[in-house]
């Protein structure tokens, strides 16, 4: 088992929840705000002409009318501040990902000529510590906010210190690895949006469905005229048709945010592979294998040439 992946997963889960928990605590003061400014009672009378305007489908009064009003609110709010945070988190890990292979670029550059200026390690030394110079780079990188930025921590756990993955088909496994729990998390992020989503419409209904009730009073036996209850009818369906377009532009939007993560999960995958694994200079554990067998071959014959030479002398 990777721990290094496990401690990943782990603290990427705790920041999605931490996300979801901000929003949560966010919306507390934007409904209360934005109850503050709702008129309690209807400002446009129900009548034919004004069922076709906009400002009678519009009005939010309901949000204070019975128990499902402030929770409705609430949670729209909560869906709200949701997408709008994804929507800045996701700008701010694009301008991430591109500081990010900036650095890398100039780290590179920085760690190519260092390398060639120095000897070359013995093929323990390579066995032992293959990519140190690479993780050592990239824990190095000075960003104000790297442990906030999804990209740096990506490539901080991509070369992170493993014992038991020496070779680059390791460290390639483990950035597929890093790719589907990233892909996995991102999708598994959204769940408490789309179950906002979902329950906006469905609790709206019971709204519109209390609002009737409490108007005319219909299940209780009582006789309401056919006027009284068109009256009541149309602005009770203000939070089902209000809230039900709410979570269809929601959704609408989610899905095009999902595929904007897509392809900002894409194109991270591909700079990490083309500014840094594609450099390493062992391929697979084959060729060390080889190495170390070419170096055992040598040691022999330079033990064998020794001997040689050592019975010649003792021959003159």
């Amino acid at each position: 088992m990777d721990l290094g992946l496990t401690q990943y997963e782990a603290r990427e889960r705790l920041l999605w929840f931490l996300f979801l928990l901000v929003c949560l605590l966010m919306a507390l003061p934007a409904v209360w705000i934005h109850l503050a400014g709702v008129p309690r009672t209807p400002v446009v009378a129900t009548t034919s002409e004004a069922i076709k305007s906009y400002a009678f489908w519009s009005q939010r009064h309901w949000m204070h009318v019975g128990p499902l009003g402030k929770v409705l609110a609430y949670l729209a709010w909560v869906a709200i501040f949701f997408f709008l945070a994804r929507f800045l988190w996701l700008i701010a890990q694009f301008i991430g990902k591109s500081s990010l292979l900036q650095e890398l670029r100039e780290l590179m550059l920085n760690f190519k000529s260092h390398q060639s200026a120095k000897s070359r390690d013995s093929i323990t030394d390579v066995q032992k510590k293959p990519y140190t110079g690479y993780a050592l780079m990239v824990s190095r990188l000075n960003h104000p906010l790297r442990l906030l930025l999804h990209p740096f921590r990506r490539a901080q756990y991509t070369l992170s210190s493993a014992p038991g993955m020496p070779f680059t088909e390791g460290l390639l496994e483990r950035q597929q690895r890093l790719s589907d729990m990233d892909r996995q998390m991102f999708r598994s992020s959204w769940t408490a949006f789309r179950w906002i989503s979902r329950l906006l419409p469905m609790l709206a209904a019971l709204q519109s469905f209390w609002l009737i009730y409490s108007e005319t009073e219909l299940f209780l036996g009582k006789q309401s005229e056919l006027e009284q209850f068109a009256n009541a009818f149309w602005p009770a369906m203000l939070p089902l048709v209000q809230l039900t377009v709410l979570a269809m532009l929601l959704g609408l939007a989610s899905a095009f945010m999902n595929r904007l993560e897509g392809l900002y999960l894409a194109n991270l995958d591909a700079s990490l592979f083309d500014q840094m694994l594609s450099e390493l200079p062992i391929r697979s554990s084959d060729t060390l294998l080889i190495l170390e067998s070419l170096q055992k071959h040598f040691h022999e014959l330079q033990g064998t040439l020794k001997r040689l030479e050592l019975d010649l002398k003792i021959k003159k």
